[in-house]
C-alpha cells in the first residue's frame, strides 16, 4: 500500500513539474534560426531551384522557416521536389502530411511506411498522390533535434524530455516526392539518392543545439 500510495505521489509530482515546465515555453523568446535559409542549393550533384510560394501558406503554418525546392541532378529525368518546415518549441503546430496534400487538390491514393537504408534504417512516412493527373511519390518524416519519426506523439514527448531537462528544442518537417511515371522503385530509388546526401546535412540548419552554438 505505501509503495502504491508513493508510486501516486511521484506521478502527481512529475506531472505538475512537466505542467509548469510546458506551460513556461510559451513565454520564451523565439529562436532565431537564420542558418535555415542558408541550406545549400547544391547537395553533390543536385541543383536545386527555389519554388516561390503564396503569403496564405507561410500564415497556415505560423512560421516563416519554411522553404520548397526543387532539387535537378542529370542522372535523373525528374527533380526530387523538397520542402521543410522549422518550428521552436514555443508552438507545434504541424499538420497531418496526408490532410496538407489533399487540402491542396491532391488525391491520396496510398497511405503507408517504408523503411530506408542509409546510415542506419529508417522508418519514413510513404504516400502515394496524384497532383494534376500525375502520379507522386511522397516520402516524409519529421526530425525532432535528430529523432527521426513520422509520429506526432514522439516528436512531443522529444520536446517534453528536453524541457524537463530545462533545454529548448525545434522540430522539423522533411516532405520529398518525386514523380513515378518510371515505377515507384525507381522513384523510390531516386529519393533514396538524394538522401543519402540529404540527411547529413539537416543537424548543422535544423537541430536547435547546432543553432545555438553558431550564435
Amino acid at each position: 500500500m505505501k509503495l502504491k500510495n508513493l508510486n501516486i505521489w511521484l506521478v502527481i509530482i512529475l506531472t505538475t513539474i512537466a505542467a509548469v515546465v510546458v506551460s513556461r515555453v510559451k513565454t520564451y523568446d523565439a529562436i532565431d534560426n537564420p542558418s535555415f535559409f542558408e541550406f545549400p542549393l547544391r547537395i553533390n550533384g543536385w541543383v536545386g531551384k527555389e519554388i516561390p510560394m503564396e503569403a496564405y501558406v507561410y500564415s497556415s503554418l505560423a512560421t516563416k522557416y519554411v522553404f520548397l525546392r526543387n532539387y535537378y541532378s542529370p542522372e535523373y529525368k525528374h527533380p526530387v521536389n523538397l520542402s521543410i518546415v522549422w518550428f521552436d518549441d514555443r508552438e507545434i503546430a504541424f499538420h497531418a502530411p496526408d490532410a496538407c496534400l489533399g487540402g491542396v487538390g491532391n488525391t491520396v491514393q496510398d497511405d503507408s511506411v517504408v523503411h530506408v537504408a542509409l546510415d542506419r534504417d529508417y522508418e519514413f512516412g510513404r504516400l502515394l498522390v496524384k497532383q494534376n493527373g500525375v502520379e507522386q511519390l511522397v516520402l516524409y518524416f519529421f526530425d525532432a533535434d535528430g529523432t527521426i519519426t513520422r509520429s506526432q506523439t514522439v516528436l512531443r514527448l522529444k520536446l517534453l524530455a528536453r524541457r524537463l531537462l530545462l533545454k529548448r528544442g525545434s522540430v522539423s518537417f522533411v516532405r520529398l516526392m518525386v514523380p513515378v511515371d518510371g515505377g515507384q522503385d525507381t522513384a523510390l530509388l531516386q529519393m533514396k539518392d538524394f538522401l543519402t546526401y540529404l540527411m547529413p546535412l539537416l543537424p548543422a540548419y535544423t537541430h536547435t543545439d547546432t543553432i545555438f552554438l553558431k550564435q
